[in-house]
């Protein structure tokens, strides 16, 4: 499982992946002096404001397409 951590910095929008080892290493080293988010407020990170972050854990999952065929029985 990784954690996804997402920031905005001077308009430009990050997102790093980390194990659960490496963002607890980032957590108790205090770089990451932040406000964290425990929702998403808006989905333009420009209105999260300074110092705010994101932290989500989860899998990145990727759609897989189906063909679906309708068809039509009239009585």
């Amino acid at each position: 499982m990784k954690y996804y951590l997402i920031r905005n910095s001077d308009g430009d929008v990050y997102v790093t992946a980390y194990t659960k080892k490496e963002i607890q290493e980032e957590l108790d080293s205090g770089e990451l002096n932040s406000r964290f988010l425990d929702s998403l407020p808006d989905s333009d990170t420009n209105y999260w404001g300074e110092n705010t972050v994101l932290l989500i854990k989860g899998e990145i999952v990727v759609p897989e397409p189906k063909e679906v065929t309708i068809k039509h029985e009239l009585p």
